[in-house]
């Protein structure tokens, strides 16, 4: 697939996502909260700075301690899916899947015709 091919498909996909979530459900640009996250990891670098040392970066396995935290990530993304599963399992109560059950991966949805 061509870049421009892919970015049409991209394009494609995310007018048909922002027709299914009205203004009134707008969560807001991704850069809410950009400025909190910045400041949350600076105040764990200044953390790590005094409870091992400012060189502590450099006397460890960064390595090592970055795969331990992946796999850290993955457990905690399993756990975060199965909490969405379970909530989607709720909201779904007509059986009707929303997403990850069909061929579209991304959870597209097609028209139904009638329902509003």
């Amino acid at each position: 697939m061509t870049a421009e091919a892919e970015r049409d498909r991209l394009r494609t996909w995310a007018d048909g996502r922002a027709a299914l979530y009205p203004a009134a459900v707008a969560v807001g640009s991704k850069y809410e909260g950009l400025d909190e996250y910045r400041r949350l990891m600076d105040d764990k670098l200044r953390f790590g700075d005094e409870k091992y040392g400012p060189d502590s970066w450099g006397r460890h396995d960064m390595l090592a301690e970055a795969m331990a935290e992946m796999i850290d990530l993955g457990n905690y993304a399993y756990l975060k899916w199965r909490q969405l599963k379970v909530l989607q399992e709720r909201l779904d109560a007509d059986g009707q899947p929303r997403s990850l059950t069909g061929e579209d991966r991304l959870g597209v949805q097609p028209p139904q015709v009638g329902r509003t």
